[in-house]
């Protein structure tokens, strides 16, 4: 690669990482945003998926310190969830390091689908301003955002949109208080995971250093929206926007519509 083309992919993938680390915090789907163009660049899925868990690792750690000094992280609904993302995650981790690239690819491209079906469901339940109805047990709840976990440690694509759609589908937080609880475990799982892959050989470290600068100046730009209740409608249509649009790429990607450059 010559000076102008390195710089150039240096380039994209900083610009990239500050839109991913926006996106992250303030809705969720950064890797959206991450993910085709690392492909683009030529990254196998597996190498994509592991060097993009530092760049997320990054952008929540700011985040994560922003939220607590601002006082808007539900601590009690928060501690059952850290501890579940940060054993879910060194469990799919190991697993997702043995995952090659066309069968990560694949399992991507479901994930985007059933994420898309997900956000565009119950939107009465996601624009509620007060705490619903928990459709499971407080403990049944913790065990599924552990299962998440263990599926985000094997796939970053989604795994923030997920847990966001498990704690205002199924938990019943406002998207508001769940923002917070998913940027705060978030850190675990992506820190956890990173670990793992990092260990495995996995992660291409140029690619990841600039990715995680860019996120870092994301995720701060984002960090004191991301809780507040006058910015709920404008995240839930970023969500909608952002899974509709990451999946139809990543769609037209497998199916080799779309090629890589």
């Amino acid at each position: 690669m010559d000076l102008d083309a390195a710089l150039l992919t240096e380039g994209a993938v900083l610009l990239v990482g500050i839109v991913s680390g926006f996106l992250s915090i303030l809705a969720g789907g950064g890797v959206t945003v991450v993910l085709p163009v690392l492909l683009a660049l030529g990254l196998p899925a597996d190498v994509a998926n592991a060097t993009s868990r530092l760049g997320l690792a990054a952008g929540t750690l700011v985040a994560a310190l922003t939220l607590a000094r601002a006082g808007r992280i539900d601590w009690p609904v928060a501690r059952p969830m850290i501890v579940a993302a940060a054993a879910g995650a060194a469990l799919g981790a190991l697993a997702g390091a043995t995952v090659r690239a066309p069968a990560m690819l694949e399992i991507i491209v479901v994930t985007a689908v059933v994420s898309t079906v997900l956000v565009f469901a119950q939107p009465n339940r996601w624009l509620a301003a007060a705490p619903q109805r928990p459709l499971v047990p407080p403990a049944v709840g913790v065990g599924l955002y552990f299962a998440l976990c263990v599926y985000g440690g094997v796939v970053a694509v989604d795994s923030a949109i997920l847990r966001l759609i498990l704690l205002v589908l199924v938990v019943g937080l406002p998207l508001g208080r769940a923002n917070p609880v998913k940027v705060v475990s978030g850190l675990a799982l992506f820190g956890v995971s990173a670990l793992v892959y990092a260990e495995a050989g996995e992660v291409d470290w140029r690619i990841a250093a600039w990715l995680s600068a860019g996120t870092v100046v994301g995720a701060y730009a984002a960090a004191r929206l991301s809780a507040s209740p006058a910015a709920q409608v404008l995240v839930y249509r970023l969500l909608q926007a952002i899974v509709a649009l990451e999946t139809s790429f990543l769609v037209l990607q497998w199916l080799g519509v779309v090629a890589r450059i």
